[in-house]
């Protein structure tokens, strides 16, 4: 019977991972967008407005064609790579967690920059 409650942690555990991935595939789908946003703003200076319009949203649904008919499979093969990391170390869910958890603060200090163009304080001031 501890088998079974044990195959429904690693069922809800798994459950957990790939929505956050998803999560992060989402969160870096749209830093990409913005950064092409910015993009194609400054390219507005160059060439005729709505040459540029057509152009961003032509590059936009390349992108999330591409991305979201891949992002189950991108999803899996993370999560493979991340749980073979975590094989080889003791503490299997915590090294994940860990990773998890740095992608995640990483993707914070893009969106920042990205957003107001610089790179985030480290003595932030929440309000």
């Amino acid at each position: 019977m501890a088998k079974a409650g044990n195959n429904s942690n690693n069922t809800t555990l798994r459950k957990f991972i790939r929505f956050y991935f998803r999560a992060l595939a989402i969160l870096m789908i749209d830093l990409i967008v913005s950064a092409i946003n910015n993009q194609v703003i400054t390219l507005s200076e160059y060439v005729k407005k709505p040459v540029v319009t057509v152009i961003g949203m032509v590059v936009i649904l390349i992108l999330f064609w591409f991305l979201l008919k891949y992002i189950d499979r991108i999803t899996v093969n993370v999560l493979k790579v991340t749980i073979e990391f975590g094989a080889n170390l003791r503490f299997k869910k915590t090294a994940m967690f860990v990773i998890m958890t740095i992608v995640l603060v990483v993707l914070f200090i893009l969106y920042y920059y990205t957003w107001f163009q610089e790179w985030p304080s480290w003595r932030m001031r929440w309000m």
